[in-house]
């Protein structure tokens, strides 16, 4: 919230030195309150380009273990928390699996590849 206050008070302080101020006092102050924006501005877009760290989508792709399986459901422990999921008949408990999607609370899950496996638990 507060960074759109900046991004719209900015250029009005911007506007207002020019109106209220000489121009010999109105340049410097300018020039601060433009290297503020662009200060600003690039935190913004480093913010945006992060990846998800929360939600269905960072759960994607991500590593779960077995806790109970009985034909293609059971559950999934995955960090501390419990989920319902469906997969590949055979998983056992204690098994690694990858979730691959959600259909609203049941995890769709699949198989980890042993190479895989070694390089999440590194």
């Amino acid at each position: 919230m507060w960074c759109h206050l900046l991004l719209i008070g900015l250029p009005i302080a911007l506007a207002a030195t020019f109106v209220f101020l000489p121009a010999a006092q109105a340049w410097p102050i300018a020039a601060v309150l433009v290297g503020i924006s662009a200060f600003l501005a690039v935190l913004m877009f480093k913010a945006m380009r992060r990846s998800v760290v929360t939600g269905r989508e960072a759960m994607k792709g991500k590593l779960a273990e077995v806790r109970s399986w009985d034909g293609r459901e059971g559950q999934i422990n995955y960090r501390g928390e419990l989920w319902s999921a469906r997969g590949p008949q055979g998983l056992k408990p204690g098994e690694w699996v990858t979730m691959t999607d959600l259909e609203g609370l049941k995890v769709i899950v699949q198989r980890t590849q042993a190479q895989t496996l070694n390089t999440a638990r590194s």
